[in-house]
């Protein structure tokens, strides 16, 4: 019985040993062998250099720095969004929207949801339907209302006024 227990203890450890020490030794010699071949391809770049583009002059003293191609940077979420001054908004859109007489004539009906962005000095700009109530009357009376809208407090990023996009919803209910 004894010898028996010998035989299966040494099987055993000639198992474990192969599973726990030999083929980790030999899976790290593997990847230390394929890392050997590797090339180096490391790209050396020239140093950058700090001057301006070639053909444009830098703005003069006075002059407006931003660059006249780039479109200016609008917001769609800020930490303080745009406030309307005054009343509330649907006040202002409830007493200055008037019901086309063509559109009530024919019963139209519907929500107009008007985008447009709040420029950093708060004034309305590009105004434009991007959902429609399906009557054109009652589109351009949710536009014009928007046009005639008073200056809005500006939305701020970081302390500093920015343009910020801004949409509202205009319903038309007879």
């Amino acid at each position: 019985m004894p010898m028996q227990k010998c035989r299966w203890y040494s099987l055993c450890s000639r198992l474990i040993m192969k599973k726990y020490f030999l083929l980790p030794c030999l899976l790290a010699l593997g990847f230390s062998a394929s890392a050997q071949t590797k090339q180096n391809t490391t790209v050396e770049r020239p140093p950058l250099s700090y001057t301006e583009p070639a053909g444009i002059d830098p703005p003069a003293p006075g002059e407006d720095a931003s660059d006249p191609i780039a479109p200016p940077e609008i917001f769609m979420y800020v930490e303080q969004m745009p406030m309307f001054p005054g009343d509330s908004l649907g006040n202002y859109i409830s007493h200055n929207t008037h019901y086309p007489k063509q559109a009530e004539k024919e019963g139209a009906e519907g929500r107009a949801i008007v985008k447009f962005i709040v420029r950093k000095d708060g004034t309305i700009d590009k105004p434009e339907v991007i959902r429609s109530t399906g009557n054109e009357l009652l589109d351009a009376e949710a536009l014009r209302v928007v046009k005639g809208m008073p200056k809005f407090i500006p939305g701020k990023q970081n302390g500093r006024a920015v343009n910020v996009f801004f949409q509202i919803p205009i319903s038309f209910r007879l």
